[in-house]
């Protein structure tokens, strides 16, 4: 993936360039959002049964999504 400011920063774009940057933008920070909330939420949850069991967490071993 290309770097931020080779993706998003067009300097004087037209408006349709704009606007396509605006919504792949949108369509990043959605994945960022969502992977956010579920890789949290599993890492709770393993969180919380190894304290139940009283054993270490491998954080490493946790199953990640896509970014």
């Amino acid at each position: 993936m290309a770097g931020f400011e080779k993706e998003f920063v067009l300097g004087a774009a037209r408006w349709r360039r704009r606007l396509a940057r605006d919504r792949r933008l949108a369509a990043h920070l959605a994945r960022v959002l969502w992977m956010w909330a579920t890789v949290g939420r599993k890492l709770r949850r393993a969180s919380a049964a190894a304290e139940r069991e009283g054993r270490a967490l491998p954080i490493d071993r946790l199953r990640r999504g896509r970014v």
